[in-house]
């Protein structure tokens, strides 16, 4: 392997790798020839596995933290009465992952006004939608004097799992917080000024929780007087729609935390606990670190050198062992960059994308092909020496 490394074939053979990946980003293929494929592995990432790892080994326990109070399909008249109750436990901040769009009935939207201006610490829920460079949001019917506002979108939202997040928005001067933003500079000063300090963007969403860890209150049992409102005390209470049965879709998501981790069928997550996970990462500072598109660019270019030099060296010395051992060597490099990358983003908190590796080590045996028709012709057209030999294998 060594006698190829620094051959010129071998670099202009990986050289061709990253041109032909390069040359395929940028055609606009528009085919419904590879439909199905793009349906069973949309949106696919095998950062995921990281978080069903960390899931299915790690015990985070109940985050004592964050109360979620269930509404269900609750009138505005029971969702009054709801907050009037979680107002007695006296919890730190009360937020309603709920849009409210106009009014209805006059009793109840008045009676849900007065819960509302009657709750300390309000955050409320808005959907924004960019135009242009300007921002719009739908505004919320029962935005009260003592409500602060923060959008819940979240980013990829139609079909797609949800991975990121932005904490904050800036557009024409001015700054909008998220929803889980606002909550905790309400509930966490501190840990909102350290998120603040965070650059902006996206931010990739550890997921430690699924629902089950989560206290969730059936709002219809704590009317019931069933519930113990102690229990709210000093906490972030969540207030939305929290249904755990998976065949209701209803305001669910998918995310890493899906059972099915390619052609995924069934949203597994309510927005509200994605929120959830959301507050808790931010509080615990648990923060994804992601390494820089650069550098891993870098070492893609440095790890397919090497393949390509070992690729090599059986092509042309051991030709007849060549398909064998190349594609082995393709398989245990896509399960140890897979499982070195689970390994990063669980034990370290670190991403990486290793797209471009993966794809370069499965495309260079193709390249090599091509190269070598290619490196045959220059030597009997132009005699540019070649590591090949005269006759094709």
């Amino acid at each position: 392997m060594k006698k190829y490394l620094f051959k010129r074939d071998t670099l202009l053979a990986t050289a061709c790798v990253f041109l032909i990946m390069g040359l395929f980003s940028l055609l606009p293929l528009n085919t419904h020839l590879f439909d199905p494929i793009k349906m069973a592995l949309s949106d696919l990432s095998f950062n995921d596995l990281a978080f069903s790892v960390i899931k299915s080994h790690k015990d985070n326990g109940i985050d004592k933290r964050i109360v979620v109070v269930d509404i269900g399909q609750s009138s505005r008249a029971d969702i009054a009465a709801t907050i009037d109750s979680i107002n007695k436990g006296n919890p730190s901040t009360v937020a309603l992952d709920i849009t409210f769009a106009g009014p209805k009935e006059p009793v109840a939207d008045s009676a849900l006004r007065s819960a509302l201006s009657n709750t300390k610490q309000l955050v409320l829920a808005e959907k924004i939608a960019f135009h242009g460079d300007s921002l719009q949001s739908a505004p919320n019917y029962f935005r009260t004097p003592n409500a602060t506002v923060g959008y819940i979108n979240f980013i990829g939202e139609e079909d797609a799992v949800i991975r990121h997040y932005s904490p904050s928005e800036t557009t024409a001067g001015s700054t909008y917080q998220s929803f889980t933003s606002q909550i905790v500079r309400l509930s966490n000063l501190q840990s909102f000024e350290q998120l603040s300090h965070r650059p902006q963007g996206s931010t990739l969403i550890t997921y430690r929780r699924d629902a089950s860890q989560y206290l969730t209150i059936d709002h219809a049992a704590m009317l019931r007087g069933e519930v113990d409102l102690s229990i709210l005390n000093g906490k972030i209470v969540l207030v939305g729609l929290a249904n755990t049965n998976a065949n209701d879709i209803e305001d669910k998501f998918f995310t890493p935390l899906n059972k099915k981790f390619a052609g995924k069928s069934t949203p597994d997550l309510n927005g509200i606990y994605i929120h959830a996970n959301i507050l808790s990462m931010v509080m615990d500072q648990d923060y994804t670190k992601k390494i820089p598109g650069w550098l891993m660019m870098l070492v893609s270019v440095i790890v397919v050198w090497l393949h390509m030099a070992f690729f090599l060296k059986y092509y042309i010395e051991k030709h007849i062992w060549f398909h064998l051992v190349v594609k082995s060597v393709q398989l245990v490099s896509a399960v140890l960059f897979i499982y070195f990358g689970i390994l990063l983003i669980s034990k370290a908190g670190i991403q990486a994308n290793f797209t471009m590796m993966l794809g370069g080590v499965v495309l260079a045996v193709d390249v090599l092909y091509f190269y070598e028709g290619l490196a045959q012709w220059l030597r009997k057209k132009f005699h540019i020496s070649t590591v090949f030999p005269g006759d094709h294998h």
